[in-house]
Formats: C-alpha cells, sequence, structure tokens
C-alpha cells in the first residue's frame, strides 16, 4: 500500500501547484518601458506570452523544481550588476484571472539589455526598493535584490520587440 502511496502523492501535489499558480491568474501582458523607447510597448502575444509566465521558475512551490521560466536563466544564478551604459528597461507583467478579473500588475523587475541580441540581465528588486512588496505578495522567488542573466529566449524576444518598437516610432 505505502508503494501505490507515492506515486499518488507525487501527483496530487504537481495538481495542486498547478491549481494555486493559476489560481491567481495568467500572463496576459508584458509591458516594457524606458530604455530607448519612446514610449512604452505592451508585450501581448499569447503564444509569446505563455513562454514567460510570471508564475514560473523560481519561487514556485511542488514537487518538481523549475530551474527555467520566467524571464531568467536560473540555473546561471546571480551574477554581477551589467555595466551602466546597456539599455535599462522595467518590465510590468500583468495578469487577469479568477480572483483577479480585472488585469493588473503582479510582478516589476528591471531588465537591461545585453551587447548580443541573445544576452541581458533581470534584476529583482529587492527589500526597500520599489515593487518589492508587490512583487513578494505575487511570488517570493529567493533571489531578490540579485542580478540574473536572462534567458536567451527573453532576450531574443526583447531584443526583437524594442528593435520593431523604435522602428514604428521613427
Amino acid at each position: 500500500m505505502s508503494r501505490q502511496l507515492g506515486p499518488v502523492m507525487a501527483v496530487v501535489l504537481v495538481v495542486c501547484g498547478v491549481v494555486s499558480t493559476q489560481a491567481k491568474g495568467e500572463t496576459t501582458r508584458i509591458t516594457v518601458s524606458g530604455g530607448d523607447l519612446r514610449r512604452p510597448l505592451d508585450i501581448a502575444d499569447p503564444a509569446l506570452i505563455r513562454q514567460f509566465n510570471v508564475w514560473s521558475g523560481a519561487g514556485v512551490t511542488g514537487p518538481v523544481a523549475e530551474p527555467d521560466g520566467f524571464i531568467v536563466h536560473w540555473p546561471a544564478g546571480i551574477t554581477t550588476e551589467p555595466p551602466a551604459h546597456l539599455a535599462r528597461y522595467q518590465l510590468a507583467f500583468h495578469v487577469a484571472g479568477p480572483k483577479q478579473p480585472r488585469e493588473a500588475i503582479a510582478y516589476v523587475v528591471t531588465y537591461v539589455a545585453g551587447a548580443a541580441p541573445e544576452q541581458g540581465y533581470v534584476y529583482l528588486p529587492g527589500r526597500g526598493e520599489p515593487s518589492y512588496e508587490m512583487n513578494t505578495r505575487s511570488i517570493l522567488r529567493g533571489g531578490e535584490g540579485h542580478w540574473f542573466h536572462a534567458s536567451v529566449a527573453w532576450a531574443r524576444a526583447a531584443s526583437r520587440a524594442i528593435a520593431a518598437a523604435n522602428t514604428s516610432a521613427r
């Protein structure tokens, strides 16, 4: 009987983890502002947004660790602050769902575009900084107040979106 209980508990924990993150709502768009943008841009393509779900990656509870998810390449760990001359953007992750029927900002980070399109950095605000309280009410990742490498997928998507926004603004 105890041999059967292990797999059953694993399934229950996975389902509970999925249900609890779905109850918080789905990421509906990401607003990018600052840097070299003339005005904020919204990334709202559902297929693209699904790849950068705010409820994935570090801080997600459950039996399975999520080494990748959100916009950070978590396995690389904490890194140093990127050079000051690189463009810095604020990213606001908007969500809507059962407990939040009207879209609202759930998480805000700083994103720095790297020297190449597949490079970037993400800063999670630390205690006492703007957005820290809101972010940690949404999800406590355990890396607040630190810089991380962005995932290659996010860096490429952000690079394309920012370039397109700057081209259309001309």
